[in-house]
């Protein structure tokens, strides 16, 4: 009997225990929240004004960060505030035209809206991103104040936003903007080449870390996030969760997805065969046992994912494969936190559409300047699978290309380029495009003498690094000995989407896939793996008939590419079009109209 008392008191205590200890722990961190806040009142109060005063004399707060050369994070607690120094330049403001704003609530002049952004100047689709979206926040709250995260480094804050300007065509007011630069080696954190082992997880642990050098330096009234860092915006809920009006300081937190950190198709992925494209990078590293305890991980993950994202109070994807995703392993933890069902919305990127548009003719006459090119827009990563492309693009020449050729009489023609476009980052990238030249020499070295000795063969594949969107201003070659171009000179991106004819991409599962998109809009053919957006939401029917093609082999890619090429010039024109109509919904103003209505969610919760 005695043994049944001590029982059943210790399983009422445990209870008690387990019951208090989720109360405990936010206490904990409201309290930790509250300290950090205290402590940056006086350095985000000078960053206001200095802002202020910068809008008052119509010039740009020209954030310059002063290192210490210690490599310190004490930094941040220099009298001085060395974290952010102001620098009077040249006139550069975006006037706040009221009929160009969206909707018309606004905010005091003291509200600040923070956006976790590390790899602010990588010049890829997620700052694309970036860049509309602090657009369309500044037309939305012209009072605002935009508080960009960031670890860049040696580049100044007139550098990040003119390049971004120059990238995207986007302008922003520069007195509106200010940028906290984090201590140098934080970017570390979050990379996935410094965790050889329990990646994912050591990343999002990294992600914690990050956050909280960002809040130590200031901490904004929202937290928006743009890159995928689900843990760190867990971290911000926690410090600073909702209080009750006059209660203590709050920050809501709000999710720009762009890809899930895991996913269920990664865990199906792992009992792919190896080198499968519908596996991926990991097709395959599911068996033995390592590969049997590195799933139990993967799935123990998924679960940790899915209660961080439950703490998240808006959530934005880029697209329905990633809403359908982040639903599968959020909605959970989200609805037991009181969260509806429908809270996790689709906002498609901003795509260059209109501009497109514009530049580009897609007509009869226009066809004439056409090339047979392939194009293929993407920075040099792994997951974006060149080396797949490559080989399909070989196996298109060997086997499909002469037949092709010969339909095309009574000239034979050049045979069509592969252009591969994209943007080189760092050492790691540079050496990925090298070992891609020596593949692509390679491949075609070893075609059949009788192809090899068809015109333009010998030189058809093509390396376009770092080009412009479009300007006449050349690009760097970065450092892989590609010649400099420019908008007249045709490798501009501009120029490229222009005269080339198909548009290809292969990454599997692509979260979105902007460059798919303008590939549409420039009237280019798209053959794109079959997953992902480029499936599901870009390359679809329209009016009833293809505006693409999809694949999922180097053998479908291949035949995609001679599909494209050996269409008549009134199939190919009309496919052309339907492409373009595909294109409209997503342009920019769609995705300014989707930012602004899920941004007021977040703010309301202020």
């Amino acid at each position: 009997m005695l043994a049944f008392q001590i029982l059943g008191t210790t399983f009422l205590a445990a209870t008690f225990l387990l019951g208090l200890t989720p109360r405990f722990f936010g206490q904990i961190g409201r309290r930790l929240g509250q300290s950090i806040w205290q402590a940056q009142l006086e350095r985000r109060q000078s960053l206001l004004e200095r802002s202020r005063a910068a809008r008052a004399a119509k010039l740009p707060a020209n954030v310059a960060r002063e290192k210490d050369g210690s490599g310190s994070e004490d930094t941040a607690d220099v009298v001085e505030d060395e974290w952010l120094k102001v620098r009077a330049d040249k006139a550069r403001s975006v006037e706040n035209d009221e009929d160009t704003k969206v909707g018309g609530a606004g905010v005091k002049e003291d509200f600040i809206i923070g956006f976790l952004h590390p790899f602010t100047n990588a010049g890829g689709g997620g700052e694309r991103v970036l860049f509309a979206a602090l657009q369309a926040t500044q037309k939305k709250y012209p009072d605002a104040l935009c508080l960009v995260y960031t670890s860049e480094q040696n580049i100044s804050k007139d550098g990040l936003l003119e390049g971004g300007e120059r990238r995207f065509g986007i302008a922003l007011d520069h007195a509106r903007i200010e940028f906290v630069w984090l201590p140098d080696g934080t970017a570390d954190l979050v990379l996935p080449q410094h965790y050889p082992h329990f990646t994912l997880l050591r990343q999002s642990l990294g992600s914690i870390r990050l956050a909280w050098r960002c809040l130590s330096l200031c901490v904004p009234d929202v937290m928006v996030e743009t890159t995928g860092y689900a843990f760190a915006l867990w971290l911000v809920s926690w410090l600073f969760p909702r209080a009750p009006p006059g209660g203590t300081k709050c920050c809501p937190t709000a999710a720009y997805v762009h890809y899930p950190t895991i996913s269920t198709d990664m865990l199906a992925s792992l009992e792919e065969s190896k080198g499968s494209l519908q596996g991926g990078l990991h097709a395959g590293s599911g068996t033995g046992l390592r590969g049997k305890l590195k799933k139990h991980y993967w799935q123990l993950f998924a679960r940790l994912y899915g209660a961080v994202g439950g703490s998240i109070d808006v959530v934005m994807t880029n697209s329905t494969w990633t809403q359908n995703h982040v639903r599968q392993l959020w909605q959970n933890a989200r609805s037991s936190r009181g969260k509806a069902s429908d809270s996790i919305q689709v906002v498609f990127p901003p795509c260059a559409v209109g501009e497109l548009e514009r530049e580009i003719t897609v007509d009869a006459e226009s066809e004439t300047a056409r090339t047979r090119d392939i194009l293929y827009i993407a920075q040099f990563r792994p997951e974006k699978m060149h080396h797949i492309v490559i080989d399909a693009f070989a196996l298109f020449l060997k086997e499909q290309w002469p037949r092709v050729a010969k339909s095309i009489q009574p000239i034979p023609p050049p045979a069509p380029k592969l252009v591969l476009a994209g943007s080189v980052r760092d050492p790691a990238d540079e050496t990925r495009v090298y070992k891609l030249r020596l593949q692509a020499h390679e491949a075609l070295a070893s075609l059949p003498e009788p192809v090899k000795s068809m015109p333009g063969v010998h030189d058809a594949i093509e390396f376009v690094i770092n080009a412009p969107w479009a300007s006449s201003t050349p690009p760097r070659s970065g450092g892989s000995g590609v010649p400099e171009s420019s908008h007249e000179d045709p490798h501009s991106l501009l120029s490229l989407l222009s005269r080339c004819c198909v548009g290809v991409n292969g990454m599997y599962n692509e979260h979105f896939g902007i460059g798919v998109v303008e590939y549409q809009a420039a009237g280019l053919i798209s053959v794109v793996s079959a997953s992902g957006g480029p499936k599901v939401d870009i390359v679809v029917d329209v009016d009833g008939k293809p505006t693409g093609y999809h694949a999922s082999s180097v053998e479908e890619f291949a035949e995609g590419f001679s599909k494209a090429l050996s269409m008549s010039k009134e199939d190919t024109l009309d496919m052309r079009l339907r492409a373009r109509k595909s294109a409209q919904r997503f342009g920019e103003t769609v995705f300014e109209t989707a930012w602004v209505s899920n941004l007021e969610k977040a703010v309301a919760l202020a």
